[in-house]
């Protein structure tokens, strides 16, 4: 759970970043047209409509005024995810946002990811030299914050909870175990494709590289997360966690 809440956290950041760097021209009339369609559908959930055609249309609504609006459009799914009815009443056996995920799921897990992935990680060997892509800044920069930074900054993160916060790392687990989850994070593709293309969208050769940097890294993170899970359990099985 711990890093599936991880990585929502860490697509949400991205999504905020390309809301606030990456917009084109802010248009505040369909800006505020989508807050008020967001606002809306949040009514309606608050208010128990059950509706579909008309959270459709709001939704549909959301995100034709965030394209237009100069706000790149996933943040009006965010919101609108934001906005939906998480808590069962009484009378449900699941609330309106445990069904939408279980209707879509399976459309988001196996049509649109994968189909979004091959579409975004075509990499045009003609614009890229790899010998010259391997000296890069940005292709180092990539698969060094990707392999170092993401760990080291959600084990950072971990031991910042349980000092000032005063948090407790569950009996069960070792630093080694968060630090495999900050590995396993670094692994990914859809959200550094999506943050890839709107940053090199006029530069096709400096977007193969980036993308390029991304496949590399990927296949690393998944060797660096599979050797510190050897690590792991050598030190644990010589040393349990209870002693």
């Amino acid at each position: 759970s711990f890093l599936l809440t991880l990585a929502v956290v860490n697509d949400l950041g991205a999504i905020v970043v390309i809301a606030i760097f990456y917009g084109h021209g802010f248009n505040g009339v369909y800006a505020g047209a989508a807050v008020v369609s967001i606002a809306v559908f949040a009514l309606l959930q608050r208010r128990r409509i059950s509706a579909v055609w008309l959270h459709l249309v709001l939704a549909c609504a959301a995100w034709y005024f965030m394209y237009h609006s100069g706000i790149h459009a996933t943040v009006a799914g965010v919101a609108l995810g934001m906005a939906m009815r998480t808590v069962r009443d009484s009378e449900e056996s699941e609330s309106p946002g445990e069904r939408v995920e279980h209707m879509l799921r399976p459309i988001s897990a196996n049509v649109c990811v994968p189909v979004f992935a091959l579409l975004s990680v075509g990499i045009s060997l003609s614009e890229v030299n790899l010998g010259q892509s391997l000296r890069e800044p940005l292709l180092l920069g990539i698969m060094l914050g990707l392999i170092f930074g993401q760990p080291l900054g959600v084990t950072l993160g971990a031991r910042f909870a349980t000092i000032v916060l005063r948090g407790r790392l569950n009996p069960q687990l070792s630093w080694w175990d968060v630090l495999v989850v900050g590995q396993l994070a670094a692994i990914g593709f859809t959200v550094a494709l999506l943050v890839s293309q709107v940053s090199f969208v006029s530069a096709p050769g400096t977007l193969d590289t980036a993308k390029l940097a991304i496949v590399i890294t990927n296949v690393l993170a998944i060797c660096a997360a599979l050797l510190i899970i050897r690590v792991r359990s050598r030190i644990i099985g010589r040393y349990p966690i209870g002693d």
